[in-house]
Protein backbone atom coordinates (compact mmCIF):
# COMPACT_ATOMS: atom_id res chain seq x y z
CA UNK A 1 0.00 0.00 0.00
CA UNK A 2 2.98 2.83 0.86
CA UNK A 3 4.92 1.74 -2.21
CA UNK A 4 1.31 2.83 -4.15
CA UNK A 5 1.42 5.76 -2.75
CA UNK A 6 4.61 6.72 -3.29
CA UNK A 7 4.41 5.93 -6.98
CA UNK A 8 1.39 7.94 -7.32
CA UNK A 9 3.08 10.77 -5.23
CA UNK A 10 6.08 10.32 -7.53
CA UNK A 11 3.78 10.41 -10.99
CA UNK A 12 1.70 13.13 -10.04
CA UNK A 13 4.61 15.39 -9.38
CA UNK A 14 5.97 14.59 -12.82
CA UNK A 15 2.69 15.74 -14.44
CA UNK A 16 2.13 18.82 -12.41
CA UNK A 17 6.06 19.59 -13.00
CA UNK A 18 4.96 19.14 -17.10
CA UNK A 19 1.57 20.52 -17.19
CA UNK A 20 3.36 24.02 -18.51
CA UNK A 21 5.01 23.22 -21.27
CA UNK A 22 1.98 21.39 -22.82
CA UNK A 23 0.80 23.89 -25.08
CA UNK A 24 -2.74 24.83 -25.15
CA UNK A 25 -4.61 23.37 -28.56
CA UNK A 26 -7.35 26.33 -28.30
CA UNK A 27 -4.62 29.13 -28.63
CA UNK A 28 -4.80 31.13 -32.06
CA UNK A 29 -1.85 32.86 -33.86
CA UNK A 30 -3.34 35.80 -34.94
CA UNK A 31 -0.49 38.23 -36.77
CA UNK A 32 -2.86 40.98 -37.29
CA UNK A 33 -2.93 41.45 -33.53
CA UNK A 34 0.76 41.48 -33.27
CA UNK A 35 1.34 44.10 -36.60
CA UNK A 36 -0.72 46.08 -34.80
CA UNK A 37 1.14 46.30 -31.62
CA UNK A 38 4.27 46.70 -34.00
CA UNK A 39 2.29 49.58 -35.76
CA UNK A 40 1.40 50.93 -32.61
CA UNK A 41 4.77 52.20 -31.81
CA UNK A 42 5.83 53.36 -34.57
CA UNK A 43 6.27 57.05 -35.90
CA UNK A 44 5.33 56.22 -39.87
CA UNK A 45 3.91 52.35 -41.00
CA UNK A 46 3.10 51.99 -44.68
CA UNK A 47 -0.49 51.63 -45.51
CA UNK A 48 0.77 48.28 -47.03
CA UNK A 49 2.04 46.68 -43.67
CA UNK A 50 -1.87 46.77 -42.14
CA UNK A 51 -3.00 44.08 -44.26
CA UNK A 52 0.08 41.84 -44.84
CA UNK A 53 0.97 40.62 -41.48
CA UNK A 54 0.29 36.86 -42.54
CA UNK A 55 2.45 37.14 -45.09
CA UNK A 56 6.63 37.47 -45.79
CA UNK A 57 6.64 40.74 -47.58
Amino acid sequence: MGTLVAALGIFGGIIAICRPFISDENKVFSPQHYMAKIIAHLQYAPTGWKDNAHTDE
